[in-house]
């Protein structure tokens, strides 16, 4: 019995339909778009390869550790407490990050600076490398103390392009022991009150001592650099040490001190008085000053006011994401991810560099603050820089 010409005629359609898809996919992954699997670690921690989760088994913070160099390391350190016992031998092994390449993006355009690039390894053909695009057509590139300059200036990142190349450092986790607080104040007596991942002021014994709220004396809460030691905890300038890449060995007098470094929190204010944060790469410092009743945000340098701003006062006393970034010799201030002060670019000071384990302190006078979410990052430098680009 024959098909009725109708039957044929879908069935051929069908058929015609499925060889059009998949002549469509040998077309795109020979020429338009193709799927990869990053296979090494040298784009971490922008991009993993084979890798292994953990969790940290003293304050819950998970990351991850690259796995492609062999052999795998029995225990791993966790790189926000530095608890060094976490159990890394028998994790399972996880495929690296997969990423969709556009293999014509560049027949139109030049890489722009900053992006991630996909190409053949010119030593072997058959590998693929995935880097970052800094240099381009006819620049010369060199790196000074960890910043990238472009034909002899400092290449700066807006706020957009340096949060995906930041480094967890510390994150103040709501159930670390943290025999060593690095958060901490230096004064004898304090205001500040610890509950769990939150940090708490209390102006109560300000209207006690009859000075005004707007020149109450700051109370600081200081952030120390720490690293956990047999011995004890040691305070030390953080490095461009990389936990993702602990299978792979460095001496320690190869690690480098880090002086960009950003500070994300989220902060509520209510008061009269002022907030302040401090920031110091080590030989210039930077003091902002947000007075939450007005909006009022001033920013110092070396004690000299240099920008200013007035924000709406609603978005200081209800919680705000606050990022406070010191990266590529530029200050950069933002609330929400919105910047708030144009970004202030400034040139090494004359003095001699001197890199510190404390570069971060948060402050309040006259003011009732609620700080949570504190997290220390770090932009690329030293090695991470000559790995990724």
């Amino acid at each position: 019995m024959r098909r009725p010409p109708e039957a044929r005629s879908a069935t051929r359609s069908f058929v015609e339909l499925v060889a059009l898809a998949l002549v469509a996919a040998v077309v795109g992954r020979a020429w338009l778009v193709q799927n990869f699997i990053v296979p090494t670690s040298s784009m971490a921690g922008t991009l993993r390869g084979m890798h292994r989760q953990v969790t940290c088994a003293d304050c819950g913070h998970r990351f991850a550790c690259g796995t492609d160099l062999r052999p795998i390391q029995t225990r791993a350190r966790c790189p926000s407490c530095g608890f060094a016992e976490n159990a890394l031998a028998d994790l399972p092994d996880l495929s690296g990050d997969r990423i969709l390449v556009h293999k014509t993006a560049f027949a139109a355009r030049q890489p722009h600076r900053w992006e991630a690039v996909v190409f053949r390894s010119p030593e072997e053909p058959d590998k693929i490398c995935v880097k970052r695009a800094v240099g381009l057509p006819g620049e010369t590139i060199q790196i000074i103390d960890g910043d990238v300059h472009v034909d002899g200036r400092i290449a700066r990142k807006p706020l957009e392009q340096q949060r995906p190349l930041w480094i967890p450092v510390h994150a103040v986790e709501a159930r670390s022991a943290e025999r060593a607080p690095r958060w901490q104040s230096d004064a004898s007596e304090t205001a500040w009150h610890r509950d769990g991942a939150v940090f708490r002021y209390r102006r109560a014994g300000d209207a006690d001592t009859g000075i005004e709220p707007r020149d109450a004396p700051i109370d600081w809460l200081v952030y120390h650099h720490r690293v956990r030691t047999p011995a004890g905890a040691l305070e030390q300038p953080i490095v461009d040490d990389l936990s993702y890449n602990q299978n792979l060995f460095r001496r320690q007098e190869h690690f480098r001190p880090v002086r960009a470094r950003v500070l994300q929190r989220r902060l509520q204010s209510t008061g009269s008085g002022h907030v302040a944060l401090l920031a110091t790469d080590g030989r210039d410092e930077f003091e902002l000053r947000i007075a939450p009743s007005s909006g009022q945000v001033e920013l110092f340098h070396d004690g000299e006011p240099v920008a200013k701003a007035t924000v709406p006062a609603a978005r200081l006393t209800r919680p705000t994401d606050f990022e406070w970034s010191l990266v590529d010799r530029q200050v950069v201030v933002a609330l929400d991810g919105q910047a708030v002060l144009p970004a202030y670019p400034f040139s090494a000071a004359a003095r001699p560099l001197r890199p510190t384990s404390r570069p971060f302190a948060c402050g309040a006078a006259g003011v009732d603050t609620e700080v949570s979410e504190l997290t220390v990052v770090r932009d690329l430098n030293g090695d991470d820089v000559a790995d990724e680009y």
